[in-house]
């Protein structure tokens, strides 16, 4: 019975540890311009996404809960674009031509990137695939997400 109530405390405790992490913001303490490559060797500054939600999704080709969520993703990047911003991170070691052929095949509509762009501005590693940070428009995390997300979760959380 103590080891159950020890679980318990730890299980609080983390919690509590992960409510602390809720309250970071992606544009604080940053250059004004905060650009990163696409895969498709595109320049995009971050920055330019304030005003709007920030869904960053990591993902992998391999992972079938990531491949999964995909046409979710899409979806609700065209349904919410006014509102909202998907970008894909995606850590792999994989040929560039074989990341395009799979992007292309699930019809991808928004940036993708290698570099680990929350990593690089907040300090936040993810334990697993897939991982989604949801930023508010004036760029504080506001959830996360391990596992997949659909059209319908994304859609309850920005409105």
């Amino acid at each position: 019975m103590k080891y159950i109530g020890k679980l318990v405390i730890i299980f609080i405790l983390s919690l509590l540890v992960g409510c602390k992490a809720e309250k970071r913001n992606i544009y604080d303490d940053h250059d004004e311009s905060m650009e990163f490559v696409t895969i498709e060797h595109k320049k995009i500054d971050i920055q330019k996404f304030k005003g709007k939600y920030l869904i960053v999704n990591y993902w992998a080709t391999w992972c079938s809960p990531c491949i999964k969520e995909l046409p979710e993703l899409v979806k609700f990047n065209k349904e919410y674009s006014k509102k909202a911003v998907v970008i894909g991170i995606n850590l792999e070691d994989i040929d560039k031509k074989k990341l395009d052929a799979f992007a292309n095949k699930f019809n991808i509509n928004y940036p993708n990137f290698k570099d680990d762009i929350v990593y690089q501005l907040l300090g936040l590693e993810i334990v697993g695939y897939p991982t989604s940070y949801i930023f508010n428009p004036k760029g504080n995390l506001i959830k996360t997400i391990q596992g997949p997300v659909s059209n319908q979760i994304l859609t309850q959380i920005i409105h």
